[in-house]
């Protein structure tokens, strides 16, 4: 179907149409489209000092969908996404989900032994791939990368010069299921456990919900990504929300904190996505003198834990507390303080909207943003839940309505 605004249904069918279009909105791809009809000339992403609208990603991803078909065209077929930060990446990921495949997200500055062997829990077909990572696992093992499709991120497939002018807004619309699995995703190992879960249609969908109503997400705003996209917290803070919201998305292949402060420092109504170890280097970054930044929203720090040093060293050159974030790869967000100050920064605050969470020693949480199964040495387990409950296996506590995390485990 395509989408149009102004088609108008009375009566018993405008709840049965309201019911299709929310399912139909729950693919990834789809969030794309809502906002390419809604801000087609609005930047999508600035990347590498290169701005593209929502109209040109919408039209990069339908090109590389269009080309990679033959190959993709089975529903479900598990494709991996080898890359570092690129608009590559994110072309890739959208074009996938309009495929309906399952994508396996991995860092790419895995060793080559933990990537086959993810590649192979995974069973995954089609690899696409940065070249330089390619060379690092043909050296590593010749024979094993001949059981692939190798797809390179710098094929003729990738190349954006030209746009189709002629450009439809159609939702896809293929027997979509909210339990549909969409993406594997892969830990970071901060807890010393990589780990690697199914995430589904309805799990992506109630994250982003939560991540917009929590954090206020809207079209204004300019979302500086300093952190990976295959990072679920990259990934779901950092891409998916803002592209829902029809948001600016400003990154680079790597971090570079000089750019950072020379250009972007100023971006209207700035939501910054990093971790501990960024705003360290940030920090040192910016020399003795203050800096003044009028213009932040959020100032998000997640992934592994924020210590005192590494806060205070950023308020005493920004005069800005952290937003410590806290959330975990099957469970993706689960609390944020959303007002720190000298007092609480170091605690994660409260639970982000639609989540529950209790205490018994260990952190409960109940959400429909969790995620059913993991992949374990090629088979699926699925993630024990009490009635819904998830034991995180984080303890926690409670101190002045706050939430502060003791142990992760």
């Amino acid at each position: 179907m395509y989408y149009n605004h102004k088609s108008k249904k009375k009566g018993k069918y405008v709840f049965s149409f309201l019911k299709i279009i929310q399912e139909i909105s729950m693919l990834l791809y789809n969030f794309l489209v809502e906002s390419a009809y809604k801000y087609p000339d609005a930047n999508a992403l600035i990347y590498n000092g290169n701005k593209y609208t929502y109209q040109d990603l919408n039209q990069y991803t339908c090109n590389v969908y269009n080309s990679l078909r033959e190959i993709i065209s089975d529903t479900n077929k598990r494709v991996a996404c080898l890359m570092y930060n690129s608009l590559e990446l994110i072309v890739s990921i959208f074009a996938l989900s309009k495929g309906k495949n399952i994508t396996l997200l991995l860092n790419p500055d895995f060793e080559s032994v933990d990537i086959f062997e993810k590649l192979q829990s995974a069973k995954i077909e089609v690899v696409i791939i940065d070249k330089e990572v390619y060379t690092k696992l043909k050296h590593y093992n010749n024979d094993l990368i001949n059981k692939y499709i190798f797809i390179f991120s710098s094929d003729q497939i990738f190349n954006f010069n030209h746009i189709c002018n002629n450009l439809s807004y159609e939702l896809f619309n293929n027997n979509i299921s909210m339990s549909d699995k969409v993406l594997i995703q892969t830990s970071s190992g901060t807890t010393n456990i990589s780990k690697m879960a199914y995430r589904t249609n309805e799990n992506i969908y109630e994250d982003s919900n939560n991540i917009i109503e929590t954090f206020q997400y809207e079209h204004s705003d300019s979302i500086y990504l300093s952190v990976p996209i295959y990072h679920g917290y990259g990934l779901t803070m950092g891409l998916i929300s803002p592209i829902r919201q029809g948001m600016t998305i400003v990154f680079d292949k790597l971090f570079m904190p000089n750019r950072f402060l020379r250009q972007y420092i100023t971006l209207e109504k700035m939501i910054f996505v990093g971790v501990p170890d960024i705003f360290n280097l940030l920090s040192n970054c910016i020399g003795e003198e203050q800096i003044n930044i009028t213009n932040a929203k959020w100032f998000f720090c997640s992934s592994s834990a924020l210590n005192y040093k590494i806060g205070e060293n950023f308020n005493k050159k920004t005069n800005i507390w952290l937003n410590q974030v806290y959330g975990m790869m099957e469970a993706s967000t689960i609390a944020a303080n959303l007002s720190p100050n000298k007092n609480n920064f170091i605690s994660v605050g409260n639970v982000v909207s639609n989540v529950e969470l209790v205490i018994d020693k260990n952190i409960y949480i109940k959400s429909k943003a969790i995620s059913n199964d993991y992949i374990v040495n090629g088979e699926e387990k699925e993630i024990q839940k009490n009635n819904y409950w998830f034991n995180t296996g984080d303890e926690g506590i409670i101190k002045d309505s706050d939430l502060y995390l003791l142990e992760r485990k």
